[in-house]
């Protein structure tokens, strides 16, 4: 994709003047819709999260991004404009759903290096894709370009279909857990990759009536959703509150550096999703809007009425 990513900085100026006639802010243009339907399907993306099979949306969103584009050169300026909001949409859905599968198949001790090693590659074939647009420009013309261009997404989504849903059906989806961290306010506006991701590292845990499992004054190392059961919440031995399903605890020791709060007991069985201090700070602290979410729920808590 990165590929055809690049070609489209030089087909946005080749359409805007030799197809379109459009003055010298037409490339900006072009690339303004496609930016903007790579947000819309962006948004769209959050549908992803939980889904069992993502090779269908990939291939989808591939197909469009690349099907829009090849009649972007027989279109009016309208039409044009519309066909790359289209484009960028499927673009957006392809890149998650890829990058989605592709924590789904791949151990967590090479997953940052693989990521790593596909921006590397994908930065390389940017270049690749610019230069490449220049040449088919001059070898087919504008709209043969436009054309041929485009057509390697729908090609790339053909060749690769029975790998991708092989590779599909051997992935563990943690449906549940991703349906719980969903509900939790901090995580609500993650997308569908990073909730997924967060979703794999977390441990499920049962613990029977009567488990302590934060005292208050000790050093915070993990936090809690609970999945089922009902836990009590005390403060110098009085009890503040009551947490029940897909309440949450151990945050403000997280993210603020300080011993816990407060204590939380189990009052019934219970089971907790438990995340480590590492994987919690890494993805809250990735996303602006999720750290601004877990600090304020942390402002609202520091009363003490949790840890």
């Amino acid at each position: 994709m990165s590929i055809l990513l690049g070609a489209m900085e030089v087909l946005c100026v080749v359409v805007a003047f030799a197809l379109l006639h459009l003055g010298a802010g037409g490339p900006g243009v072009l690339l303004a819709a496609s930016g903007a339907g790579a947000v819309i399907g962006g948004a769209v993306t959050v549908l992803l999260v939980g889904r069992a099979r993502l090779s269908p949306p990939l291939v989808l969103g591939l197909v469009v991004f690349g099907a829009a584009i090849m009649a972007v050169g027989i279109s009016p300026l309208a039409l044009a404009l519309l066909l790359l909001a289209v484009s960028g949409a499927g673009w957006s859905l392809a890149d998650v759903a890829g990058r989605t599968l592709l924590q789904r198949v791949s151990d967590d001790d090479v997953i940052a290096r693989l990521f790593g090693l596909i921006e590397g590659i994908g930065a390389g074939a940017y270049a690749i894709g610019s230069v490449l647009a220049s040449v088919l420009v001059v070898s087919f013309g504008a709209r043969g370009a436009v054309f041929l261009a485009g057509a390697t997404m729908p090609l790339l989504a053909l060749v690769s279909w029975r790998r991708l849903r092989a590779a599909d059906r051997s992935a563990h989806v943690p449906a549940a857990e991703m349906a719980l961290l969903r509900s939790v306010s901090i995580f609500a506006t993650l997308p569908a990759p990073a909730i997924e991701r967060l979703a794999h590292d977390v441990v499920t845990e049962t613990v029977p009536a009567g488990t302590v499992l934060v005292r208050q004054g000790d050093v915070g190392d993990r936090f809690y959703v609970i999945a089922d059961g009902i836990a009590v919440v005390s403060i110098d031995g009085a009890r503040v509150n009551r947490l029940g399903g897909g309440d949450h605890f151990g945050e403000i020791a997280l993210l603020r550096d300080v011993p816990r709060m407060a204590t939380v007991t189990a009052r019934t069985d219970l089971t907790v999703l438990v995340l480590g201090r590492e994987p919690f700070l890494e993805t809250v602290t990735g996303h602006p809007q999720s750290l601004e979410r877990a600090h304020r729920a942390a402002d609202r808590l520091i009363g003490g009425d949790r840890s």
